[in-house]
C-alpha cells in the first residue's frame, strides 16, 4: 500500500514538536487540512471559493486515457496525492465538518485563513506566529513519489518464543540451527525493463500448440489453435482479419461462444513465459487455479498461486473437494497437496503438556511470536522461508505465471517475509507482471464492483438473514457450555453485544410496525443514527420542539461510542440494553429528557424518532463489536456462522486510487417494506468506490504516484460487450474480435428454441413472481409436469424421456435451472420422490449441483460440486439440476469427444433480479456514471467541481427512486430504457447458460417452461416486450441486427457475437410477438 498515513504521521510529528500547546486532535486536523489547503494553492484556488473543492477528490478525472479536467501533468498529480491524504473526507459533508473544525484554530497558528460568507468558503494565505517554515515541508509532498509501507518485522533469533492466544500464553524451543541460519534477504516486488509491448504471431501460436501436443497428449491444442481467427477493430470503425496479435496497455478482446478463449489463454501464457514474461491469470475458482497449476507444472514452467492464506482452510476443502478418488491412492505425490499443504513446523515444538490439537490452518502463528514477553515485539517464524504451508509464497520471486481469483486481487496481501513492499495482490501484479489476463472480464467487473460495494439483509421474516440465522447457533453454542463460556470474561463481554444487538433489533422491529409515519420517513434511503438527526431537526422545527443543546447532546451521544456518563440519555441507554428493556419506559424517558416535565406533551412521532436514532446507535456500535468479535475470539471460530466483519473494514488502500460511488461513499442501514407499508427487511449496507472502473484502467493504476506504468492487460469474455447492461458491458473500446470457425458459428445457429409451460388442471404454472413455499411448489409442478409418464400401459413416456430419445449420443443429457442452490435441494429431493413411484429415469441418474464447500455434508453419490460439475459429461447421470448463476460460466460440460456433453436445457424459472437488491442497483449507477464521464471533455475546475456536483445529486436521488421501485415494479412496469437494460442484462446470462450446449459446434434444445416468459403467447395472442422478457431481448438486439443499411461497428460486432441466438429466439417455436419500437 502507498505509505500515505506514514507521510502523514511524519508531519504530524513536526507540527506536534513546534505547536506543543495544541491537543493531539487539533494538531492532526491541522495537518490533514493544511496538506490538501496547500495543494489546491499549487492548483491556483488561492483568493477563490474552495467549498466544492470537495469534488476534487472524487476521482473521476480520468477514465480510459482521457483526462476530464484541464490541468498540467503535474497538477493531476498533485490532485492524486491529495486524494490519498484526505481519503477520509472525501465527502461534501465530511469536508466542510474539517474546514469547519480548521477555521476554530487560533488564526496566529493556521497557515491559511478561510473567509466564510453565506456558504462561500475564500482561500487566502496566512502567515502564522509559529512554524512559519510548515509550508515548504507541504510542498515537499507533492514533489516526491508516494513510497510503499515498508514492513520492517525481524525473524526470530532466539532458542525460545512465545504466543499468545486467547490470553494464554505458550511456549516454543526453536533448536539453534534454525534460528541462527542465513534467510534469504526480503527482495523487492519492482520489476525494471518491462517492455512496451508484447506481440504473438498466428503461426507462433499453432507452432506453441504444436509444443504443448507432444507434452500433453490428447488436448489438441494444435487443433483448437488453428481454428482461432483474429480480427482487428480500427478506432474508426474498420475490421481486418489478422495474423499477429499486439498486446500494448490495455487489449479487450471479446470471443463467440466456442470460439477457443480457454485454448488462447492457456497457449498465449505458455508462450509469454517461455519468452522470459511473467504472466498473471484472474479467474474465477480455487478450482481453476489448481487445474491451471497442474497443466503449467507438465509443461516445466514455474506457476504459483497467490491466495489469502486466512482463508487457506477453505481452499485447502475446495481442493481436495475436486480431487478423484484415485488420486488419495498417493495424497503427497498429488500436485495439489504441495499447494495446500497442512503442516506447521512449530507444532512439534511446543512444550505444553495440555496441547491436543495442531494449530488450525491458516491461524498459525507466523507472525505473531514473541521473544520478550515485556517488550511484547511480534517476529516472523523463523522457518517460514522453508515452511511447506508457505511455498507459494516462497516460489513467488522465481515464478512465470501467477494465478489469482478476482477477490483475491483486490483483498488479500502478498507475504511480507518475502517481499520488502506491504502491497495487495493487484499491487504486486502491477509491479511484477509483464501482463494480467482477466478471464471473463464481464464477470471480473461484477466481482469488483462487489469488493466495493457489500450489502448485507440482517433480519427479515425468513430463517435466511443473518441475524436470524445467527440467534439460534449462539445460543445453543452458549448454552451447551454455559459454564465454560460464562467464565471467559473475553466470550461474556462479547456474549453482552451479541445480547445487545438482538434486543436492539427487536425494539427497533416493534417501533417499525407500529409507526407507519416513520417506517415511510425511512423508506427509499440509507442512513446512520447520526445522519437521521437532521431529519429528526427538520420534524423538531416543524412542531416548535426544536432545542439545539438537546440536539447537540443526541449527536455526542452517537460520536462518543457510548462512554459511561450520567445524564438522561445515558439513563434511556441503560434501560434499552437491560433485560426489562420496555419500551413504554424508554418513551416517558425520552419525553421528560425532551421537555423537562412529565405533564409537557411531546408527539408520539417525535418520541419514537428520537427513541430510534437512540435505539440505531446502539444497534450500530453493538452489530460492530459483535461481528468483529466472531472473526477474532479463536473459540468462536467452531461456529458456521457467516463473517459480516469486512463492512467495518474499508480497502482503504485503494480509496485514492479509484472513483467514489456515484452517489459518493456510504455506510448505512435500510428498511425495506411491502405493499402495506408494513416492514420487509432491515439491510446493512456500504460503498467505498466504483470497482469496475479498476478493471480497465489497472494498466496505469499508480502513474500519477510514482510515474510507473503498470503491465499489459488482457480483458477476455464472450459477453463483455453487451450495450445497455448495466452489469455486464465492459465499458471500453472493443479492439480484437476472436472467432472460430463459420461452421461451428452457423451450427449454432440451428440450435432450436421453444416455449414448453406445464398446464394443470387448464392453468400454465408461473414461477417468476411468487416467492416462499408458493415457488417451490410451482417449480415442483412444473417438474411433475416434466417427469410425469404419460401414454398406455406398455408405452408410457415422460416428456423428458422424449427429449432425451431424440438428442445425439453422446450428448443424451438434460440440465434442469432454478433460482438457487435451496431450489435445486428440494427439486431433486421431490424427484427423487417421485421417480421412485413414478419410474422411467431412475433416481441415481439425476444429479444435484452442491457449492463447493457443501460437499462434505453430503452423503449422497447423486451430488457433484459445483468445481467439478465439468465430470458430469463423463457420468451416467442422465439429469442435471442446477443453479441457473452456476453454471452461467467457468466450466465447460464436454464428451469424449470434446462436445458439449448436454444437449437440452430446461429454465424452470425465468432469470430476473431480486427485488431490493443493492448491488444491482450499484451497477445501473456505476454504469451510467463512467457513461457520463465518456461524454465529457476537458472541463476548467469550477466547470468540473459543478459537473461532479450535479452527477453526485442525481446519483443519489436515483439510486432513491430505485430503492422504492424496486420493491414494488414488476417487469410490466418498467420504463422502455429499463427493460432495455434488464433484457441486455439478462440475455447475457442466458447466453453464457446456452453456450455451454454448444462447445463443438453443436446444436441445443432449449426450453423456457415458466410461464412468465412469455404469458399472452400461451393465450394465443400477442406478447410484446412489456410482457414477455424474451420479446424484450428480441426487441433490445433487433437495432443491431436488422439494419439494411451499411453496418456500424456495434452492429457488426453484435452480429459476430450474438446472431445466432438471436435468430434461434425469433424462431422460438410458439412465441407469438410483435415489435413495437425499432
Amino acid at each position: 500500500m502507498k505509505d500515505f498515513e506514514g507521510i502523514m504521521q511524519d508531519i504530524l510529528q513536526e507540527y506536534s514538536n513546534a505547536l506543543s500547546e495544541l491537543k493531539k486532535n487539533q494538531c492532526l486536523t491541522l495537518v490533514r487540512t493544511e496538506i490538501f489547503l496547500c495543494g489546491l494553492s499549487q492548483l491556483g484556488f488561492i483568493g477563490k471559493d474552495i467549498a466544492k473543492s470537495w469534488a476534487l477528490l472524487s476521482g473521476y478525472q480520468y477514465n480510459n486515457g482521457k483526462y476530464h479536467i484541464a490541468l498540467e501533468q503535474n497538477q493531476y498529480e498533485i490532485v492524486a496525492k491529495m486524494r490519498g491524504f484526505m481519503q477520509f473526507s472525501m465527502g461534501s459533508n465530511a469536508f466542510r465538518r474539517l474546514l469547519n473544525e480548521y477555521i476554530q484554530l487560533p488564526r496566529n497558528m493556521r497557515l491559511f485563513h478561510i473567509e466564510v460568507e453565506d456558504k462561500v468558503y475564500l482561500l487566502r494565505e496566512n502567515i502564522p506566529n509559529l512554524f512559519s517554515g510548515r509550508k515548504q515541508l507541504l510542498n515537499q509532498v507533492f514533489d516526491v513519489s508516494i513510497p510503499f509501507k515498508i514492513n520492517k518485522q525481524d525473524y526470530v533469533t532466539k532458542k525460545s518464543a512465545y504466543l499468545m492466544e486467547d490470553e494464554k500464553i505458550e511456549n516454543i524451543k526453536l533448536p539453534e540451527q534454525v534460528t541462527n541460519r542465513a534467510h534469504l534477504p526480503k527482495a523487492s516486488m519492482i520489476r525494471e525493463g518491462r517492455k512496451d509491448e508484447l506481440v504473438i504471431s498466428k503461426q507462433q501460436l499453432v507452432e506453441m500448440a504444436c509444443y504443448m501436443d507432444g507434452i500433453l497428449p490428447g488436448r489438441n491444442y494444435e487443433e483448437r489453435a488453428n481454428k482461432i481467427f483474429f480480427d482487428q477493430v480500427s478506432e474508426d470503425g474498420s475490421v481486418l482479419e489478422i495474423e499477429e496479435l499486439v498486446i500494448k496497455d490495455l487489449l479487450n478482446i471479446v470471443g463467440r461462444v466456442g470460439a477457443g478463449k480457454s485454448t488462447l489463454v492457456e497457449i498465449l501464457t505458455t508462450y509469454m513465459a517461455q519468452k522470459g514474461h511473467k504472466v498473471a491469470i484472474v479467474v474465477d475458482s480455487i478450482y481453476s487455479i489448481l487445474q491451471y497449476l497442474d497443466m503449467f507444472e507438465q509443461l516445466g514452467i514455474k506457476a504459483v498461486p497467490i491466495w489469502g492464506y486466512r482463508n487457506r482452510e477453505t481452499h485447502i476443502q475446495k481442493g481436495l473437494s475436486h480431487l478423484k478418488e484415485e488420486s488419495f491412492l498417493d495424497i503427497e505425490a498429488c500436485n495439489y497437496h504441495k499447494w495446500l499443504s497442512e503442516i506447521c513446523p512449530l507444532d512439534g515444538l511446543r512444550t505444553a503438556s495440555d496441547i491436543n490439537k495442531t494449530f488450525r490452518v491458516g491461524k498459525e502463528p507466523c507472525f505473531s511470536l514473541i521473544e520478550d514477553l515485556e517488550e511484547g515485539k511480534m517476529k516472523q517464524c523463523p522457518y517460514y522461508d522453508i515452511c511447506p504451508s508457505h511455498k507459494a509464497d516462497n516460489e513467488l520471486p522465481d515464478a512465470m505465471v501467477y494465478m489469482t481469483t478476482s477477490a483475491a486481487f483486490i483483498k488479500s496481501k502478498v507475504s511480507t517475509a518475502i517481499w520488502k513492499e506491504s502491497v495487495r495482490v493487484s499491487e504486486f501484479l502491477y509491479y511484477r507482471s509483464d501482463l494480467v489476463i482477466f478471464d471473463e472480464s464481464d464477470r471480473v467487473q461484477i466481482q469488483f464492483d462487489q469488493c466495493f460495494a457489500e450489502s448485507l439483509t440482517l433480519f427479515d421474516d425468513t430463517k435466511k438473514s443473518y441475524l436470524n440465522r445467527l440467534a439460534p447457533k449462539i445460543e445453543a453454542w452458549y448454552c451447551n457450555d454455559r459454564l465454560k463460556h460464562a467464565g471467559d470474561k473475553r466470550v461474556q463481554n462479547w456474549y453482552v453485544q451479541f445480547r445487545n444487538t438482538q434486543r436492539c433489533s427487536d425494539l427497533i422491529i416493534a417501533i417499525l410496525k407500529e409507526n407507519k409515519w416513520l417506517i415511510k420517513k425511512l423508506e427509499g434511503r440509507y442512513y446512520t443514527a447520526y445522519s437521521l438527526t437532521d431529519m429528526l431537526e427538520r420534524e423538531l422545527e416543524k412542531e416548535d420542539r426544536l432545542d439545539k443543546a438537546l440536539l447537540k447532546e443526541l449527536r455526542e451521544f452517537i460520536i462518543d461510542n457510548l462512554k459511561e456518563s450520567t445524564g438522561p440519555i445515558h439513563a434511556i441507554y441503560r434501560t434499552a440494553i437491560s433485560e426489562q428493556n420496555d419500551a413504554a419506559i424508554i418513551n416517558e424517558q425520552i419525553k421528560l429528557w425532551w421537555t423537562g416535565s412529565k405533564e409537557d406533551e411531546l408527539s408520539e412521532n417525535l418520541i419514537d424518532c428520537i427513541k430510534y436514532i437512540i435505539l440505531s446507535s446502539i444497534f450500530e456500535k453493538s452489530l460492530k463489536s459483535m461481528v468483529n468479535g466472531l472473526e477474532e475470539l479463536e473459540v468462536l471460530k467452531v461456529l458456521d456462522v457467516e463473517q459480516a466483519g469486512t463492512f467495518y473494514r474499508a480497502i482503504k488502500d485503494y480509496l485514492p486510487l479509484i472513483p467514489a460511488s456515484p452517489m459518493g461513499n456510504l455506510f448505512g442501514f435500510r428498511v425495506t417494506i411491502n405493499e402495506k407499508c408494513e416492514l420487509k427487511s432491515f439491510i446493512v449496507f456500504k460503498a467505498t468506490g466504483m470497482g469496475r472502473w479498476l478493471l480497465t484502467n489497472y494498466h496505469q493504476l499508480y502513474m500519477e504516484l510514482d510515474n510507473r506504468k503498470g503491465p499489459h492487460v488482457i480483458l477476455l469474455s464472450g459477453t463483455s460487450w453487451a450495450p445497455g447492461s448495466y452489469s455486464y458491458h465492459v465499458n471500453a473500446p472493443v479492439n480484437v474480435l476472436l472467432k472460430g470457425t463459420q461452421a461451428d458459428f452457423d451450427a449454432v445457429g440451428e440450435s432450436k428454441f421453444m416455449l414448453d409451460p406445464v398446464a394443470v388442471d387448464g392453468e400454465y404454472i408461473k414461477v417468476s413472481g411468487t416467492s416462499g413455499q408458493l415457488r417451490i411448489n410451482n417449480i415442483q409442478k412444473i417438474v411433475q409436469g416434466l417427469f410425469k409418464r404419460q401414454g398406455g400401459f406398455r408405452s408410457r413416456v415422460s416428456r423428458i424421456e422424449q427429449e432425451l430419445e431424440v438428442l445425439e449420443e453422446n450428448r443424451k443429457k438434460v440440465l434442469l435451472l432454478v433460482g438457487s442452490y435451496e431450489e435445486a435441494e428440494e427439486v431433486k429431493k421431490y424427484l427423487d420422490s417421485f421417480l421412485m413411484r413414478e419410474g422411467g429415469i431412475r433416481p441415481d441418474e439425476v444429479t444435484l449441483l452442491i457449492k463447493d464447500q457443501a460437499q462434505e455434508t453430503q452423503e449422497s453419490e447423486a451430488v457433484l460440486a459445483r468445481g467439478q460439475v465439468g465430470e458430469f459429461g463423463k457420468t451416467e447421470s442422465k439429469v442435471l439440476i442446477a443453479p441457473l448463476l452456476a453454471l452461467e460460466r467457468g466450466h465447460n460440460i464436454l464428451n469424449q469427444n470434446n462436445e458439449a456433453a448436454i444437449g437440452a436445457v430446461y429454465f424452470l424459472i425465468r432469470p430476473m433480479p431480486v427485488p431490493n437488491d443493492m448491488n444491482i442497483i450499484l451497477h445501473m449507477l456505476s454504469s451510467y456514471m463512467l457513461g457520463q464521464m465518456d461524454k465529457i471533455d476537458r472541463l476548467d475546475l469550477d466547470d468540473y467541481m459543478d459537473w461532479i456536483k450535479v452527477e453526485r445529486d442525481k446519483a443519489m436521488t436515483r439510486m432513491q427512486q430505485l430503492l422504492i421501485s424496486s420493491q414494488y415494479l414488476g417487469y410490466k412496469q418498467l420504463s422502455d430504457r429499463e427493460r432495455t437494460a434488464l433484457c441486455m442484462t439478462q440475455f447475457v446470462v442466458l447466453c453464457q447458460v446456452i453456450g455451454r450446449l454448444v462447445r463443438g459446434g453443436c446444436k441445443a434444445r432449449v426450453h423456457f417452461c415458466d410461464a412468465k416468459f412469455a404469458p399472452y403467447s400461451l393465450k394465443n395472442q400477442k406478447d410484446t416486450a412489456q410482457s414477455s422478457l424474451l420479446v424484450g431481448i428480441i426487441e433490445a438486439l433487433a437495432p443491431f441486427m436488422e439494419s439494411n443499411e451499411q453496418m456500424n461497428i456495434n452492429q457488426m460486432i453484435a452480429r459476430e457475437l450474438y446472431y445466432p441466438f438471436y435468430k434461434n429466439l425469433k424462431e422460438c417455436e410458439g412465441l407469438s410477438y410483435e415489435i413495437q419500437r425499432s
